[in-house]
C-alpha cells in the first residue's frame, strides 16, 4: 500500500482471507487489510498509519468509509 513493503501474513491470516469469497470486491478487501493493520498495532491508529505510510486521518477515513453499501459484506 502506497509504496510500502508489507510483511508476510501468518498462515492463520491467509486461511481466514481464503475462506471469504471476495467476489470482485477490492474495497472490501482493502478495508479488511486496513483493519488487520490496526489490530496488529493493538488498535493504535497512529502506529498502523505509520506502518502503512499514510496519515492517521487518511486511515481513519478509509476505515469509516468501509465497503460500498451495495457490495457483499457491507453493513
Amino acid at each position: 500500500m502506497h509504496g510500502k513493503r508489507l510483511q508476510r501474513f501468518s498462515e492463520r491470516a491467509l486461511q481466514a482471507l481464503g475462506r471469504h469469497g471476495w467476489p470482485g470486491n477490492v474495497r472490501e478487501l482493502e478495508h479488511q487489510l486496513l483493519a488487520f493493520a490496526v489490530a496488529r498495532e493493538s488498535g493504535n491508529l497512529s502506529a498502523a498509519a505509520h506502518r502503512l505510510g499514510i496519515t492517521r486521518p487518511q486511515l481513519a477515513y478509509r476505515l469509516r468509509r468501509g465497503p460500498m453499501p451495495s457490495e457483499p459484506g457491507a453493513a
